[in-house]
């Protein structure tokens, strides 16, 4: 048990402090003033009682001289008197005198007890108003002490609900991060996987270009066929002022291979020339090229067509054309 005025450790079954002396068990406090009004009613009186009980001893002593006096005869009384070394009146008021004086010391004396008794009820009155003063003392301190503590655990309270509170968001935060990390790691896994699908379609790419190049030769001189045709190139009035060019393109020629190329690998030769690549366009299989002289000069010789097939081309592959009214259709008859 902890003392509530030096906070002392003390054995639980102790009624005061081992220390300072303070009283424990608050049980107690009736029972010892009960102890001190009783001690003193039965130890310590009252001065004027005591003066009044020596009065009364005193007047009683008297009484009982005086009775003997008119109640016994005359010669008895003279007799006892004489007993007494009384002879005569003056004798009997020096015994009464000398009676006086054996008990006013006494009575002095029963005067300063009772004096004694008074200032010690009263010093014990007041170590026990001082002593229920320091027990309303350590009470009050305890009461302010519990309230303190009440406090403290509101507050406590409060932080730890404050502390929930954002250790509840942290996770959140924590969480909302993992998950747009997982998105990007996701979204990375899926630009690598891309990536990779890339270089194995580059590597397709160098592989065909060294061993799936194709080379398609095209008869000129049959004119047009199902997969070769030639259309006169009809140009604009130039405006007046305009320089026409060198030599502009007398021809369109349109031929279908038999798989879409890559255009960086098409190669048109004719006889021993090789046609310059912005003279012609890739769409599909279908190879637009532009001749820079007649259609019967282009018939002297075949047009031969080296190229590498684009292995990620995904769209329509045409087997045949028809030239009509100028116009090209493909896979007759859609």
């Amino acid at each position: 048990m902890k003392c509530p005025q030096c906070n002392a450790e003390n054995v639980d079954e102790k009624n005061f402090c081992s220390e300072c002396g303070a009283l424990l068990n608050q049980q107690l406090v009736p029972l010892i003033r009960s102890q001190v009004e009783e001690y003193i009613r039965e130890h310590f009186r009252d001065q004027r009682i005591v003066e009044l009980e020596t009065s009364e001893a005193v007047a009683s002593r008297v009484l009982k001289w005086a009775r003997l006096y008119y109640a016994l005869p005359v010669a008895v009384l003279i007799i006892i008197l004489a007993l007494f070394g009384i002879s005569d009146y003056r004798d009997f008021h020096k015994t009464i005198r000398r009676a006086t004086d054996e008990v006013k010391p006494k009575v002095n004396q029963a005067i300063a007890e009772a004096e004694t008794a008074t200032r010690k009820s009263q010093e014990a009155e007041a170590k026990s108003e001082a002593a229920i003063k320091a027990i309303d003392q350590a009470t009050s301190k305890m009461n302010s002490e519990l309230t303190s503590v009440q406090k403290l655990s509101t507050r406590l309270s409060g932080m730890e609900s404050k502390t929930a509170d954002q250790v509840a968001n942290a996770n959140k935060h924590v969480e909302t991060r993992v998950t747009e990390l997982d998105t990007k790691v996701e979204s990375a896994n899926k630009t690598i996987a891309d990536q990779q699908a890339k270089l194995l379609n580059t590597n397709e790419l160098v592989t065909a270009m060294f061993s799936k190049s194709e080379v398609e030769i095209f008869q000129t001189a049959q004119g047009n066929t199902a997969t070769f045709a030639t259309t006169p190139l009809v140009l604009p009035k130039l405006p007046a002022g305009a320089v026409p060019p060198k030599s502009p393109p007398q021809a369109v020629v349109y031929m279908l291979l038999k798989s879409a190329p890559i255009y960086q690998t098409v190669q048109i030769n004719f006889r021993i020339y090789i046609q310059p690549k912005s003279s012609y366009i890739v769409t599909g299989n279908l190879l637009t090229f532009f001749w820079g002289e007649s259609i019967e000069n282009l018939k002297q010789w075949p047009l031969e067509v080296s190229y590498v097939p684009d292995p990620t081309y995904h769209g329509p592959i045409y087997k045949t054309m028809t030239l009509k009214d100028g116009r090209l259709l493909f896979d007759q008859p859609q």
